[in-house]
């Protein structure tokens, strides 16, 4: 698994979000899931939750996965 930092900006709050990345390939192209890590990878603590998979490219994952947060945070 591949791992994202981003750095999250909601209402003048920054957070630092981490994303797992797994890609598998499959005859039809890349399929993509996209992780929320509750920490920073490594961390002994720290887990990999699943948000979504069927993602196309790692960019298209990566926009949901903000949204997501902001979403989530912004309630």
């Amino acid at each position: 698994m591949q791992f994202i930092r981003k750095n999250i900006f909601i209402r003048d709050e920054k957070f630092v979000v981490f994303f797992g990345i797994k890609t598998k390939g499959t005859p039809k192209g890349p399929s993509i899931s996209l992780y929320l890590c509750s920490g920073r990878p490594g961390d002994k603590m720290s887990t990999s939750d699943f948000i979504k998979g069927g993602f196309a490219s790692k960019q298209e994952a990566l926009r949901y996965g903000v949204s997501f947060v902001k979403e989530t945070y912004h309630r």
